[in-house]
């Protein structure tokens, strides 16, 4: 069904060996980046929030400002912001159906 929705073309061999290899390992990325963020806020807490050095490594906080909320500017109701936009990015999924 899938399949059919997404207009796929079937791959066998060794496509479906990489295929393999790659969601195996995007789910360890996804375990080793959670296990990162706990160490992260238990470090964030010893640092009692300030930047902070020990042995090799060094933590510091990097503040970024926020993204500018445009359907909040009254001048800009009304007018078609589809033509400042940047050229679209294709991006790949890979499931496991």
């Amino acid at each position: 069904m899938l399949r059919k929705l997404h207009n796929c073309i079937e791959r066998n061999g060794e496509w479906e060996a990489v295929a393999k290899e790659a969601f195996e390992l995007a789910k360890k990325r996804k375990y080793y980046g959670e296990q990162e963020k706990k160490l992260l806020a238990i470090l964030r807490t010893m640092s009692e929030q300030k930047n902070s050095a020990g042995g090799e490594f060094m933590f510091i906080s990097i503040t970024r400002q926020g993204s500018v909320n445009y359907t909040l500017i009254p001048q800009l109701k009304g007018l078609d912001l589809e033509v400042y936009r940047k050229d679209e990015v294709v991006s790949w999924k890979l499931t496991k159906i």
